[in-house]
């Protein structure tokens, strides 16, 4: 008796419209979703090609300017960061900015800012500017990481401060931030001038995978939305 309940059941299901009908809409909703996500994995990979590309010229344009300019640091294409050896800007062991160290930052930012923020899809890709301070790993660790934090921020307050004047000021101040790294990227078995240094590091935007798919709901929504009558009478 069940069994033959049950081949009711699915004959009449297979033979009512209803049914029918609901298992079309779903196979609809599938096909729209898949659709959707492919179309959303195809701009994500265009954006980020598009991305990659502008961030690239960023970097080389920088690392040619600063080397046209004469200024001293070295830039990592890779990684978007510029580093400047810490006795240009400090007296060893100390993290007061030496007039060096304010004259170097004096010719180094406009030039490194007027690159990032004067053309506005450079400056849309740029999220953070982050001041790292590092140190070699001789002395305490507590020491050594107190010691790059206050070097961070004395270049900090120096770029922000009114001795220093430059057109991007502004640009920079919404996006700095500084960090004192002490001796953890040091070389382990001894103590390198080289790890001796303050980084500035250009921190990327992220491809945000639910604003490209809430763009595309929203294009899909107006290209689908029921006209006005009063619109069509005009």
């Amino acid at each position: 008796m069940t069994g033959f309940q049950t081949q009711f059941s699915l004959e009449e299901r297979q033979e009512n419209p209803f049914w029918q009908s609901i298992g079309d809409l779903m196979a609809s909703l599938l096909l729209i979703f898949v659709l959707l996500l492919l179309l959303v994995l195809y701009q994500m990979y265009k954006s980020q090609e598009k991305q990659q590309s502008t961030r690239n010229e960023l970097l080389s344009e920088l690392q040619q300017t600063l080397k046209r300019a004469h200024i001293d640091v070295v830039v990592d294409r890779q990684n978007g960061t510029i580093t400047i050896k810490d006795n240009i800007l400090f007296a060893y062991g100390k993290s007061n900015l030496s007039d060096e160290g304010r004259s170097f930052l004096s010719r180094f930012i406009p030039v490194y800012t007027k690159v990032l923020f004067s053309r506005k899809d450079f400056r849309k890709e740029i999220v953070r500017i982050v001041v790292e301070g590092h140190t070699d790993r001789s002395g305490r660790f507590d020491i050594n990481l107190r010691l790059s934090l206050n070097r961070a921020l004395g270049v900090t307050n120096f770029l922000l401060s009114e001795d220093l004047l430059y057109t991007y000021k502004d640009e920079l101040k919404k996006r700095l931030l500084c960090s004192g790294r002490g001796e953890l990227d040091a070389n382990k078995s001894e103590a390198k001038a080289s790890d001796r240094k303050v980084i500035f590091r250009i921190q990327f935007r992220d491809l945000q995978f639910l604003d490209i798919w809430g763009k595309l709901v929203l294009q899909s929504r107006k290209k689908t939305a029921p006209i006005n009558p009063k619109d069509e009478s005009k």
